[in-house]
């Protein structure tokens, strides 16, 4: 089982840093592949894959399978399941059925403006359209190698736009970190030797300069991949995590 899955679409042969398209949880679910009905003669198959307006595109998946070791903000609670029917019936028949629990900040998730912000959006009020957009990698993982309280800078912004190119209007700009190789330990995801003592954490971020220039650039949303908080402005457990406008500002792990 997988939550609030964020795939990026690069095309294939392409080396530019720039992927054409981040597509929304509800395509991701299965692999961008919706099935449809389409009028056909008797006894033929009536199941098509759309596929079309990807053609040309790898399908990325950054997020992270629920389990018990999925990692959470340290004050929150463990993610459970428990399989309630998984087997063959007296009839025959498989059925499978389970129950799981999880708390909002774990693992691979959606953080509304909410969050953060009173009177900001609710998750549901979030408009659709704001998970579709360009979107560009900024890579600081070699300074968080050295620095595991590294942040994305102004300075690194400057540099990819000289390198590639100005930042499309709108985009999401991803900041690679490198984190991922520490999933899920806690000690080394939270560079801390008691993770739950959350004022000794130590991880990468986003400064606040660096926000701040991103968003004057291309008036963006801004991912962290993948990510416990943005250090220098407010904590999130957040491998992705988007800011796109004030009243609008979208975290995603």
């Amino acid at each position: 089982m997988r939550h609030s899955a964020i795939p990026t679409c690069a095309p294939r042969g392409n080396s530019t840093p720039i992927s054409t398209v981040l597509l929304s949880l509800a395509v991701a679910v299965s692999g961008c592949s919706l099935t449809v009905e389409l009028n056909s003669p008797a006894g033929d198959s009536t199941d098509k894959v759309w596929t079309e307006p990807f053609d040309g595109y790898d399908l990325v998946d950054l997020s992270h399978p629920l389990s018990p070791d999925s990692l959470y903000w340290p004050n929150g609670s463990a993610f459970e399941y428990e399989r309630q029917v998984w087997g063959t019936g007296d009839d025959g028949k498989w059925y499978a059925m389970g129950y799981f629990a999880t708390p909002e900040h774990l693992g691979t998730h959606l953080d509304a403006p909410i969050h953060f912000a009173e009177g900001g959006w609710a998750n549901t009020e979030i408009p659709v359209d704001r998970f579709f957009a360009p979107a560009v990698v900024v890579d600081i993982s070699e300074r968080a190698t050295s620095d595991p309280n590294a942040t994305l800078r102004a300075s690194d912004i400057d540099e990819w736009v000289a390198g590639h190119g100005a930042i499309p209007d709108s985009a999401i700009i991803l900041v690679r970190t490198g984190w991922s190789t520490k999933w899920p330990d806690w000690n080394a995801y939270y560079g801390s030797d008691d993770p739950f003592d959350t004022t000794t954490l130590n991880f990468p971020g986003v400064s606040a300069e660096g926000a701040s220039r991103e968003s004057r650039r291309a008036q963006s949303a801004l991912g962290l991949i993948p990510q416990v908080s943005t250090r220098a402005t407010t904590p999130l457990l957040t491998p992705i995590a988007f800011w796109p406008r004030p009243r609008s500002s979208i975290s995603r792990t």
